[in-house]
Protein backbone atom coordinates (compact mmCIF):
# COMPACT_ATOMS: atom_id res chain seq x y z
CA UNK A 1 0.00 0.00 0.00
CA UNK A 2 1.56 3.36 -1.21
CA UNK A 3 1.67 6.11 1.59
CA UNK A 4 0.24 9.49 1.15
CA UNK A 5 2.96 12.78 1.55
CA UNK A 6 2.56 14.38 4.52
CA UNK A 7 4.10 18.06 6.13
CA UNK A 8 7.29 16.71 7.92
CA UNK A 9 8.01 14.80 4.11
CA UNK A 10 7.86 18.52 3.05
CA UNK A 11 9.44 20.08 5.72
CA UNK A 12 12.74 17.54 6.03
CA UNK A 13 12.96 17.88 2.24
CA UNK A 14 13.19 22.11 2.48
CA UNK A 15 15.39 21.84 5.21
CA UNK A 16 18.28 19.56 3.47
CA UNK A 17 17.77 21.96 0.64
CA UNK A 18 18.28 25.05 3.09
CA UNK A 19 21.29 23.86 5.12
CA UNK A 20 23.26 21.85 2.42
CA UNK A 21 23.11 18.08 4.30
CA UNK A 22 21.02 15.63 6.36
CA UNK A 23 23.19 16.16 9.47
CA UNK A 24 22.51 20.08 9.42
CA UNK A 25 18.92 19.54 8.64
CA UNK A 26 18.34 17.00 11.51
CA UNK A 27 20.05 19.50 14.27
CA UNK A 28 17.78 22.44 12.35
CA UNK A 29 14.61 20.05 12.94
CA UNK A 30 15.85 18.77 16.15
CA UNK A 31 15.63 15.19 15.38
CA UNK A 32 18.09 12.61 14.29
CA UNK A 33 20.11 12.24 11.09
CA UNK A 34 18.52 9.09 10.23
CA UNK A 35 15.36 10.00 10.76
CA UNK A 36 15.86 12.98 7.82
CA UNK A 37 17.69 10.48 5.28
CA UNK A 38 14.92 8.10 5.87
CA UNK A 39 12.13 10.79 5.08
CA UNK A 40 14.08 11.43 2.13
CA UNK A 41 14.90 8.26 0.80
CA UNK A 42 10.44 7.24 1.47
CA UNK A 43 9.81 10.68 -0.49
CA UNK A 44 12.32 9.64 -3.49
CA UNK A 45 10.84 6.30 -3.41
CA UNK A 46 7.21 7.71 -3.59
CA UNK A 47 7.56 10.33 -6.26
CA UNK A 48 9.98 8.46 -8.20
CA UNK A 49 12.83 10.50 -8.88
CA UNK A 50 16.11 11.09 -6.86
CA UNK A 51 15.87 14.71 -5.06
CA UNK A 52 19.26 15.00 -3.72
CA UNK A 53 23.02 13.62 -4.98
CA UNK A 54 24.65 12.00 -2.35
CA UNK A 55 28.24 13.12 -1.95
CA UNK A 56 30.29 12.78 1.10
CA UNK A 57 29.62 14.85 3.32
CA UNK A 58 27.42 17.38 1.00
CA UNK A 59 24.66 16.91 -1.14
CA UNK A 60 23.62 18.22 -4.49
CA UNK A 61 19.67 19.04 -5.36
CA UNK A 62 18.62 17.13 -8.50
CA UNK A 63 16.57 19.27 -11.03
CA UNK A 64 13.62 17.33 -9.88
CA UNK A 65 14.89 18.30 -6.70
CA UNK A 66 14.64 22.01 -7.28
CA UNK A 67 11.19 21.96 -8.67
CA UNK A 68 9.93 20.24 -5.83
CA UNK A 69 11.78 22.77 -3.02
CA UNK A 70 9.23 25.32 -4.90
CA UNK A 71 6.44 23.56 -4.19
CA UNK A 72 6.99 22.38 -0.70
CA UNK A 73 7.58 25.77 0.36
CA UNK A 74 4.25 26.75 -1.20
CA UNK A 75 3.20 23.87 0.85
CA UNK A 76 4.26 24.16 3.73
CA UNK A 77 3.20 28.39 3.83
CA UNK A 78 -0.02 26.77 2.95
CA UNK A 79 -0.19 24.73 6.13
CA UNK A 80 0.48 28.03 8.28
CA UNK A 81 -1.65 29.74 6.55
CA UNK A 82 -4.93 26.76 7.16
CA UNK A 83 -3.34 27.25 10.50
CA UNK A 84 -3.27 30.66 11.30
CA UNK A 85 -6.54 31.13 9.81
CA UNK A 86 -8.38 28.18 11.78
CA UNK A 87 -6.68 30.04 15.48
CA UNK A 88 -7.67 33.63 14.05
CA UNK A 89 -11.26 32.29 13.36
CA UNK A 90 -11.52 30.14 16.91
CA UNK A 91 -10.43 33.79 18.97
CA UNK A 92 -13.14 35.61 17.13
CA UNK A 93 -15.93 35.92 18.89
CA UNK A 94 -19.72 35.67 17.29
CA UNK A 95 -17.82 33.24 14.50
CA UNK A 96 -21.00 31.71 12.65
CA UNK A 97 -20.82 28.11 12.35
CA UNK A 98 -21.31 26.77 8.73
CA UNK A 99 -21.55 23.22 7.37
CA UNK A 100 -19.19 23.26 4.20
CA UNK A 101 -20.61 20.41 2.05
CA UNK A 102 -17.99 18.36 0.40
CA UNK A 103 -18.88 15.68 -2.53
CA UNK A 104 -19.14 12.89 0.25
CA UNK A 105 -22.13 14.66 1.90
CA UNK A 106 -24.11 15.47 -1.37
Amino acid sequence: MARDLKRKDFEHFVAVCETGGFSEAAKKLKTAQSNVSTRIAGLERLLGAALVERHYRKITITRAGRRLYWHAKQIISGFHAAENAVRAGREARGVRKRRIQTRKSR
